[in-house]
């Protein structure tokens, strides 16, 4: 471990649309190698909370202090360079499997990080996946493999902390459980997982459940 026993600190946070508060007042810490499951009622601002500590939704109030350090505005792309961030609904504007596994490392905060293929192959095979999806087109593969695939791609990138929205919402159990397995490994290796979920088995596997709800 390095820096701040805690990676991730949220102090106080407010954020509002079109005057309308969907996070009130809302503090929590990660710690370093912690797996923290968001849980709470659909409407109570589980994924405006992910989209607000990347930067993509304006603070009303409040601090996110990432590392040690206090995220301003200008400093958003410290916090953006060391953290993979997974959304619900992620639109895919490729053709091919291939491509959805090569764009994100030619994107700039990736450009210095290698995939081997025999990294390829290993995390496929702990998420119970067939190499050849990836000759394959983005409408020939279920939204399942898709979503592992995915998780496959996020383990590649290698950043500190690791931000999911919904990560088992596309898939059946037995994929669940390897899904959660898989990010479990992730944590276990150092990483810091900030999951929102309505998966109680999976919030179940999570070192800390944190319902937004009743807060």
């Amino acid at each position: 471990m390095k820096g701040e026993e805690y990676i991730l600190k949220v102090n106080n946070l407010n954020v509002a649309y079109n005057n309308h508060i969907v996070i009130r007042d809302f503090s929590m810490q990660l710690r370093r190698g912690e797996m923290v499951a968001i849980t709470g009622a659909s409407g109570s601002g589980k994924s405006s909370l992910l989209r607000a500590l990347m930067g993509f939704v304006p603070l009303t109030s409040g601090e996110i202090i990432f590392d040690g350090a206090q995220m301003h505005k200008g400093q958003m792309e410290k916090l953006r360079r060391q953290t993979a961030f997974l959304p619900q609904d992620l639109s895919f504007p490729c053709e091919w499997v291939s491509e959805v596994l090569e764009t994100p490392f030619l994107f700039k905060n990736n450009k210095n990080v290698t995939a081997t293929k025999a990294m390829w192959q290993d995390s496929f095979q702990r998420l119970g996946l067939d190499e050849g999806i990836m000759d394959k087109r983005l409408n020939e593969i279920s939204g399942g493999q898709r979503q592992r695939m995915l998780f496959a791609v996020i383990a590649m990138l290698d950043k500190e902390l690791i931000l999911l929205d919904e990560p088992t919402s596309a898939l059946d159990s037995g994929s669940a459980m390897l899904v959660t397995e898989f990010i479990k490994e992730m944590c276990e290796s150092g990483k810091s997982i900030l999951a929102v979920t309505h998966d109680k088995q999976f919030a179940a596997e999570c070192d800390r459940i944190i319902n937004i709800s009743t807060l």
